[in-house]
């Protein structure tokens, strides 16, 4: 799988810890971490990225999203099933038809904990989407209207 410009998300990442506006050691301290602190630091912030997604406005139907961190080489699918959101993490990539989101550690953690939107993530480049245009958009979206 090959996502263009997703190498600029790590910059992204290390240009706004270096400003101050992302956490400068969270990154690292995943990045070093043996598989399964990672699964635990990296869960806990997935699972409140998931608490925070359930909140508002339902995910969009039939559409999954694939959270990539580029930082652990972490991936966690969030979908829809029976009304509810579900969160699986520690996957083997994307399923097919997902929109793939990637970024680092310390943005999904910044995301999660509130202190930064997925509006201001997008213009500093610490994320970034892929994959069918409508479904890209939906997925935006949707989480514009949360995060």
């Amino acid at each position: 799988m090959v996502y263009p410009g997703s190498a600029m998300v790590s910059s992204a990442v290390w240009h706004a810890q270096m400003e101050g506006v992302l956490e400068r050691n969270a990154s690292a301290a995943i990045a070093d971490s043996p598989h399964a602190a990672i699964l635990a630091r990296a869960g806990a912030a997935l699972t409140q990225l998931k608490a925070r997604l359930a909140l508002l406005e339902p995910m969009p139907p039939r559409q999954g999203l694939a959270v990539a961190l580029l930082d652990s080489a972490l991936w966690t699918r969030y979908e829809l099933h029976d009304g509810e959101l579900q969160m699986t993490v520690d996957v083997d990539g994307p399923a097919l038809g997902d929109v793939v989101l990637v970024s680092e550690y310390a943005a999904i953690e910044a995301l999660a904990a509130g202190s930064m939107n997925f509006a201001e993530a997008r213009k500093l480049g610490v994320l970034r989407l892929y994959g069918d245009a409508r479904a890209k958009a939906r997925i935006q979206h949707w989480l514009m209207s949360i995060l």
